[in-house]
Protein backbone atom coordinates (compact mmCIF):
# COMPACT_ATOMS: atom_id res chain seq x y z
CA UNK A 1 0.00 0.00 0.00
CA UNK A 2 1.33 3.38 -0.43
CA UNK A 3 0.73 6.35 1.19
CA UNK A 4 -1.74 8.34 -1.03
CA UNK A 5 -4.09 5.28 -0.03
CA UNK A 6 -3.58 5.10 3.50
CA UNK A 7 -3.88 9.28 3.28
CA UNK A 8 -7.14 8.55 1.79
CA UNK A 9 -8.38 5.58 4.19
CA UNK A 10 -7.41 7.85 7.35
CA UNK A 11 -9.60 11.00 5.85
CA UNK A 12 -12.52 8.35 5.41
CA UNK A 13 -12.41 6.68 8.75
CA UNK A 14 -12.26 10.62 10.40
CA UNK A 15 -15.47 11.37 8.33
CA UNK A 16 -17.18 8.14 9.88
CA UNK A 17 -15.60 8.95 13.13
CA UNK A 18 -17.31 12.53 13.03
CA UNK A 19 -20.88 11.17 11.70
CA UNK A 20 -20.73 8.55 14.73
CA UNK A 21 -20.06 11.44 17.04
CA UNK A 22 -22.80 13.33 15.63
CA UNK A 23 -25.14 10.68 16.00
CA UNK A 24 -24.08 9.83 19.51
CA UNK A 25 -24.15 13.31 20.24
CA UNK A 26 -28.25 13.47 19.46
CA UNK A 27 -28.75 10.15 21.33
CA UNK A 28 -27.47 12.00 24.37
CA UNK A 29 -29.88 15.06 24.32
CA UNK A 30 -32.70 12.41 23.36
CA UNK A 31 -31.69 10.75 26.66
CA UNK A 32 -31.69 13.68 28.53
CA UNK A 33 -27.94 13.52 29.58
CA UNK A 34 -25.35 16.04 29.15
CA UNK A 35 -23.13 16.48 25.95
CA UNK A 36 -19.45 16.24 26.18
CA UNK A 37 -17.52 16.77 23.00
CA UNK A 38 -13.32 17.05 23.24
CA UNK A 39 -13.54 20.22 21.48
CA UNK A 40 -15.31 21.20 25.08
CA UNK A 41 -12.40 20.10 26.96
CA UNK A 42 -9.70 22.34 26.34
CA UNK A 43 -6.13 20.80 26.79
CA UNK A 44 -4.86 21.01 30.36
CA UNK A 45 -1.53 23.11 30.08
CA UNK A 46 0.92 23.50 33.06
CA UNK A 47 3.91 25.68 33.49
CA UNK A 48 7.64 24.56 34.28
CA UNK A 49 7.53 25.67 38.34
CA UNK A 50 4.44 24.01 38.16
CA UNK A 51 5.44 20.50 36.70
CA UNK A 52 8.81 20.56 38.76
CA UNK A 53 6.81 21.22 42.20
CA UNK A 54 4.76 17.92 41.40
CA UNK A 55 8.16 15.66 40.53
CA UNK A 56 9.70 16.54 43.61
CA UNK A 57 6.20 16.17 45.38
CA UNK A 58 6.21 12.37 43.75
CA UNK A 59 9.92 11.71 44.49
CA UNK A 60 9.59 12.58 48.46
CA UNK A 61 6.18 9.88 47.95
CA UNK A 62 8.42 7.54 46.33
CA UNK A 63 11.39 7.52 48.96
CA UNK A 64 8.80 7.73 52.23
CA UNK A 65 7.12 4.38 50.72
CA UNK A 66 10.44 3.02 49.82
CA UNK A 67 12.20 3.44 53.57
CA UNK A 68 10.24 1.73 55.37
CA UNK A 69 10.58 -1.66 52.83
CA UNK A 70 15.00 -0.74 53.09
CA UNK A 71 14.72 -1.37 56.85
CA UNK A 72 12.92 -4.82 56.26
CA UNK A 73 15.05 -5.47 53.31
CA UNK A 74 18.33 -6.39 55.18
CA UNK A 75 18.26 -10.26 55.25
CA UNK A 76 18.76 -11.68 58.54
CA UNK A 77 21.00 -14.75 59.34
CA UNK A 78 19.10 -18.08 58.84
CA UNK A 79 18.47 -20.39 61.86
CA UNK A 80 20.97 -23.07 61.86
CA UNK A 81 19.03 -27.00 60.90
CA UNK A 82 18.02 -28.72 63.32
CA UNK A 83 19.52 -31.68 63.35
CA UNK A 84 18.05 -35.18 65.31
CA UNK A 85 20.30 -37.35 67.25
CA UNK A 86 20.99 -40.79 66.64
CA UNK A 87 19.48 -41.85 69.56
CA UNK A 88 16.08 -40.32 68.56
CA UNK A 89 16.79 -41.37 64.76
CA UNK A 90 17.21 -45.21 66.12
CA UNK A 91 13.63 -44.59 68.29
CA UNK A 92 11.89 -43.70 64.96
CA UNK A 93 13.48 -46.67 63.17
CA UNK A 94 12.43 -49.27 65.61
CA UNK A 95 8.68 -47.40 66.54
CA UNK A 96 8.48 -47.91 62.67
CA UNK A 97 9.40 -51.74 62.43
CA UNK A 98 6.91 -52.48 65.22
CA UNK A 99 4.27 -50.68 62.99
CA UNK A 100 4.75 -52.74 59.95
CA UNK A 101 5.25 -55.95 62.39
CA UNK A 102 1.73 -55.41 63.62
CA UNK A 103 0.54 -54.75 60.09
CA UNK A 104 1.95 -58.22 58.97
CA UNK A 105 0.66 -59.95 61.56
CA UNK A 106 -2.98 -58.94 60.77
CA UNK A 107 -3.11 -59.40 57.37
CA UNK A 108 -1.67 -62.90 58.05
CA UNK A 109 -4.04 -63.38 60.67
CA UNK A 110 -7.01 -62.28 58.17
CA UNK A 111 -5.59 -64.52 55.32
CA UNK A 112 -5.97 -67.20 57.60
CA UNK A 113 -9.65 -66.93 58.24
CA UNK A 114 -10.15 -66.50 55.23
CA UNK A 115 -7.94 -69.63 53.92
CA UNK A 116 -10.07 -71.32 56.73
CA UNK A 117 -13.60 -69.71 55.22
CA UNK A 118 -12.47 -70.87 51.45
CA UNK A 119 -11.84 -74.66 52.71
CA UNK A 120 -15.24 -75.09 54.34
CA UNK A 121 -17.25 -73.65 51.19
CA UNK A 122 -15.05 -76.09 49.09
CA UNK A 123 -15.59 -78.84 51.17
CA UNK A 124 -19.45 -78.12 51.37
CA UNK A 125 -19.40 -77.63 47.77
CA UNK A 126 -17.59 -81.50 46.90
CA UNK A 127 -20.41 -83.08 49.57
CA UNK A 128 -23.14 -81.35 48.09
CA UNK A 129 -23.39 -83.72 44.41
CA UNK A 130 -22.52 -86.27 47.07
CA UNK A 131 -25.59 -86.24 49.10
CA UNK A 132 -27.96 -85.05 45.98
CA UNK A 133 -27.13 -88.47 44.47
CA UNK A 134 -27.81 -90.23 47.82
CA UNK A 135 -31.27 -88.71 47.78
CA UNK A 136 -31.96 -89.57 44.32
CA UNK A 137 -30.15 -92.95 44.84
CA UNK A 138 -33.04 -93.50 47.94
CA UNK A 139 -36.26 -92.03 45.58
CA UNK A 140 -35.38 -94.76 42.94
CA UNK A 141 -34.85 -97.22 45.52
CA UNK A 142 -38.55 -96.79 46.83
CA UNK A 143 -40.14 -96.26 43.71
CA UNK A 144 -39.16 -99.63 42.60
CA UNK A 145 -39.91 -101.36 45.55
CA UNK A 146 -43.62 -100.01 45.36
CA UNK A 147 -45.81 -102.26 43.63
CA UNK A 148 -46.83 -101.16 39.57
CA UNK A 149 -50.41 -99.98 39.82
CA UNK A 150 -52.32 -101.17 36.35
CA UNK A 151 -54.26 -99.04 33.92
CA UNK A 152 -57.57 -99.71 35.10
CA UNK A 153 -56.96 -98.93 39.19
CA UNK A 154 -55.44 -95.58 37.55
CA UNK A 155 -58.34 -94.88 35.19
CA UNK A 156 -60.72 -95.34 37.94
CA UNK A 157 -59.11 -93.19 40.38
CA UNK A 158 -59.16 -90.35 38.00
CA UNK A 159 -62.15 -89.65 37.80
CA UNK A 160 -62.22 -89.23 41.97
CA UNK A 161 -59.71 -87.13 41.93
CA UNK A 162 -61.21 -84.55 39.59
CA UNK A 163 -63.96 -84.91 41.59
CA UNK A 164 -62.37 -83.43 44.69
CA UNK A 165 -60.45 -80.78 42.71
CA UNK A 166 -64.19 -79.07 41.85
CA UNK A 167 -65.05 -76.04 44.08
CA UNK A 168 -67.44 -76.07 46.66
CA UNK A 169 -70.93 -75.07 45.82
CA UNK A 170 -72.25 -71.82 46.85
CA UNK A 171 -74.23 -72.98 49.92
CA UNK A 172 -71.03 -75.09 50.97
CA UNK A 173 -69.36 -78.37 51.60
CA UNK A 174 -71.92 -79.66 54.23
CA UNK A 175 -74.74 -79.52 51.75
CA UNK A 176 -72.96 -80.09 48.59
CA UNK A 177 -74.12 -83.47 46.49
CA UNK A 178 -72.01 -86.80 47.65
CA UNK A 179 -69.14 -88.01 45.45
CA UNK A 180 -69.11 -91.89 44.00
CA UNK A 181 -66.43 -92.03 46.38
CA UNK A 182 -68.76 -91.59 49.30
CA UNK A 183 -71.53 -93.35 47.82
CA UNK A 184 -69.15 -96.38 47.21
CA UNK A 185 -68.00 -96.19 51.18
Amino acid sequence: MDHTTLRMALIGYQAELSRIEQRMAEIHVLLGSPVVSKKAMPKRTLSVAARARMAAAQKKRWAAFHKGKKAAAVPELPKAKRRISEEGLKRIIAATKKRWAAKRAAAAAQERVAAKKAAVKKAAVKTAPAKAAKKVAATVAVQKAAPRKSARAKLAKAPAKKAAKKPASVTGPAESAPTPEVVAQ
